[in-house]
């Protein structure tokens, strides 16, 4: 009987920690997400908030990042961190047309995070 009550405690413990990591990973791609499509519509209308609307998301990237790394693929991360290097570099030049299209790129790289953590029958196997 205990260890019918162990492997029921082992799996509530699985279970809530993969609904928590799917709750932050969703999270977090709703937050940023919101300010990318603040930081497009004012790059698209060539404006002075842009940098520091670029700067909100590599703020708000870098406040939950460090959740994401302990469950999240490193790989998918490094291309986060590259993609806000990028928009950081792009705002200082203000060369407003590529970074609205680093954002679209940024958007993808981060909803792939999201996309992974969904519980879908392919990624069980």
């Amino acid at each position: 009987m205990t260890k019918i009550r162990t492997a029921f405690v082992i799996t509530i413990i699985i279970f809530t920690l993969a609904f928590a990591e799917y709750k932050i990973t969703k999270d977090t791609f709703s937050d940023v997400s919101k300010i990318i499509e603040q930081t497009e519509i004012s790059a698209k209308n060539r404006s002075d908030d842009t940098d520091r609307l670029c700067g909100e998301i590599e703020d708000e990237w870098n406040k939950r990042k460090y959740l994401l790394e302990i469950f999240q693929s490193h790989g998918e991360m490094d291309k986060v961190d590259i993609s806000i290097e990028n928009l950081k570099r792009l705002s200082e030049e203000n060369n407003f047309d590529r970074i609205y299209l680093e954002c679209g790129v940024l958007r993808n790289n981060i909803k792939s995070l999201a996309d992974d953590e969904e519980i879908k029958l392919y990624n069980f196997f």
